[in-house]
């Protein structure tokens, strides 16, 4: 999440991409762990989770051998529109 609170994607990329590329010259496989989109739905900040979580999802893609686990607490992604969106984008 950049300075003004909104994900920005090149600084996700950069941030998340260094952490994996530096793991993954020691294993084949990379677990992560988030718990931000999350943080960003408890605190009503809808339009930005939805953007993270695509910003994950768009990582995810690009990078097989990588899996994410997340901490979601279930009432956060039931809630409205976005929080569904959030929560049908992490199950596909």
């Amino acid at each position: 999440v950049d300075s003004d609170g909104r994900p920005d994607p090149g600084r996700f990329t950069r941030v998340v991409g260094d952490v994996v590329s530096e793991v993954e010259r020691k294993h084949s496989r990379v677990r992560l762990y988030g718990e931000m989109v999350d943080v960003l739905c408890s605190r009503g900040k809808n339009v930005e989770a939805e953007a993270l979580e695509s910003l994950w999802n768009h990582f995810l893609s690009l990078h097989s051998n990588c899996s994410l686990m997340c901490g979601y607490q279930s009432e956060n992604l039931s809630n409205d529109d976005h929080r569904s969106r959030v929560g049908h984008s992490h199950s596909e």
